[in-house]
């Protein structure tokens, strides 16, 4: 995830940085992604939903849906519910045109409860390869001039790595533990999965409660922009066998050809206590560490690799081996999920 921008910049300000990072020998990575930024104009599709005298609209590329237990009158097709590109959501509003690349993002707005978002089916992919996949979102409870009030609407992501479009499938992979609920921000939702199939689908879902207003004046609403997917970085983690105490750890790491390695992520834990402790942080580029264990005792040591590119920064999924010291086994364990 980015490094910087946690807050609301004008529109100017941010046209300008997509200039300067879509200049030539910038080395950007290859996007896998159709239409990565959610742009406007031509890149929105009508998608037949209707808001007074606005037609509805999605980024091409991207297709809309929405849970139905958690959506007010879905059993009515959700008709509070809408979907409009930034720039029909200034106009219908009179601003709040509010993007983080390119000229314009998704919006999904309601003053009711909802449970909904969009998705994007990518096909062409590799079996059993890893990939990482990064969006922005800004959720506004009850519109950009009421007070901050973090915890109300809920941002997550989640991939479905056999290219399925029912989120609530028991394929879909959600990252639950990393999902963001802070108000008028921009913070960045990342993780990674294995393809299962050639085609994977990558989830944005927002859950936001009814905000109660009188006569449901107030909104809720969502930006979404600023996507990416690549191949993740990966790492080989080393976790011998061994009846010494000082157990001797090593991993290498490879990132996307047009990625750069930021750092190694290495944690430990002693089955005794189940307490996970830092090796190293994802900036941290050493390759080896000597571990202290105690005979008899079980470790669960996992790793992830992270990769760079200009102010982005992006994380593969976790490997992890046990070892018993004194004992006769060095099991391997690999999260599919990438979720820590």
């Amino acid at each position: 995830m980015p490094r910087f921008w946690y807050r609301l910049t004008v529109a100017p300000i941010l046209a300008l940085a997509a200039v300067l990072l879509l200049s030539p020998g910038l080395g950007l990575a290859v996007q896998l992604l159709a239409n990565p930024g959610l742009n406007d104009p031509a890149a929105f599709v009508d998608t037949g939903r209707d808001w007074r005298d606005f037609d509805e609209t999605v980024a091409n590329g991207w297709w809309y849906y929405y849970v139905a237990d958690g959506t007010y009158q879905s059993g009515d097709d959700a008709p509070k519910l809408h979907w409009m590109s930034s720039r029909q959501f200034a106009q219908a509003f009179g601003g709040l045109d509010y993007y983080r690349e390119g000229d314009a993002s998704q919006v999904i707005w309601s003053a009711y409860d909802f449970d909904a978002g969009i998705y994007q089916q990518v096909s062409g992919l590799t079996v059993g390869q890893d990939y990482a996949f990064e969006i922005a979102m800004a959720s506004f409870w009850r519109g950009s001039g009421y007070p901050i009030t973090n915890g109300k609407m809920v941002k997550c992501i989640g991939v479905d790595p056999y290219g399925g479009t029912d989120p609530t499938a028991s394929t879909v992979i959600w990252d639950w533990d990393n999902c963001d609920s802070t108000d008028k921000s921009w913070p960045y939702l990342d993780m990674a999965a294995t393809a299962q199939a050639t085609t994977m689908t990558f989830f944005i879902r927002i859950q936001s409660p009814d905000n109660h207003s009188t006569n449901h004046t107030d909104l809720n609403y969502v930006f979404i922009d600023d996507g990416r997917l690549t191949l993740a970085p990966t790492v080989n983690l080393v976790v011998p066998a061994t009846s010494d105490p000082s157990i001797d750890l090593g991993w290498t790491a490879s990132t996307d050809p047009d990625w750069t390695l930021q750092g190694v992520e290495v944690q430990y834990k002693d089955h005794v206590d189940g307490i996970w402790h830092v090796i190293q942080g994802n900036t941290d580029t050493d390759t080896s560490y000597v571990l202290q264990g105690q005979p008899g005792h079980i470790y669960t040591v996992r790793a992830r690799a992270w990769q760079e590119q200009g102010n982005y920064d992006l994380h593969g999924l976790w490997v992890e081996k046990q070892v018993q010291v004194g004992g006769v086994y060095a099991g391997y364990v690999r999260n599919n999920f990438g979720i820590g």
